[in-house]
């Protein structure tokens, strides 16, 4: 299971690692969660570089650690503070000292949240470039589609599933739009200097 990875459809582009990179992930689809950090850092090309190597190398320790893939299923994903704890319980967890070590990163709970900032100028950029126009338009759709059936008297099973959709993207929308709010001007001004760089260095994840 991936920790490092950025998953969604929404974000600048999704970083194809090991499930080790997913668990982290899943930051987009749970509440927010915040932990002590050190001074924030403005946005720069190397802090991003650095992150995206951090990613990487504790993604191929998957490769060694087969715990780290077994050992995840069934783990509560959405709780950080039981991830960071898992973490530093695995027997890899020295090697994850030693890249945080080598990064600028000083510890997991400081890569956690940066992990957050860089979901939130990945939603920014899409909407910069309008790129995730398409999820709000989605929501207005199947909105209206849901109206459809109603009025046509469609089945409960389908009406159901139709609702179920609608609120599953409903809850996207919400979060999009949460992220959206927590970004700085700092931030925002970066993403508008550095959107193509931005674009090819995720997209190149893929």
């Amino acid at each position: 299971m991936n920790y490092f990875r950025i998953k969604s459809k929404h974000l600048i582009g999704e970083m194809n690692m090991k499930r080790i990179i997913l668990l982290l992930a899943v930051l987009l689809f749970s509440t927010v969660f915040r932990v002590a950090a050190e001074e924030v850092r403005p946005l720069s090309k190397p802090l991003i570089e650095s992150f995206l190597v951090v990613s990487k190398d504790i993604g191929v320790l998957g490769q060694e650690y087969p715990e780290l893939v077994k050992s995840t299923i069934g783990l509560n994903s959405e709780n950080k503070s039981e991830v960071i704890k898992f973490l530093k319980a695995s027997s890899a967890y020295p090697e994850i000292q030693k890249i945080l070590k080598a990064s600028v990163f000083t510890n997991l709970e400081d890569l956690f949240v940066f992990s957050e900032r860089i979901l939130a100028i990945g939603y920014y950029n899409k909407v910069y470039n309008s790129d995730s126009v398409s999820l709000f338009q989605t929501e207005k759709i199947l909105q209206a589609n849901l109206n459809n059936l109603r009025a046509s008297n469609a089945s409960e099973t389908i009406i159901s599933k139709a609702e179920k959709t609608l609120q599953y993207i409903g809850e996207q929308v919400k979060i999009v739009q949460q992220k959206l709010a927590s970004i700085s001007d700092e931030d925002k001004d970066f993403v508008i200097k550095n959107s193509a760089w931005l674009k090819q260095k995720f997209a190149s994840k893929q």
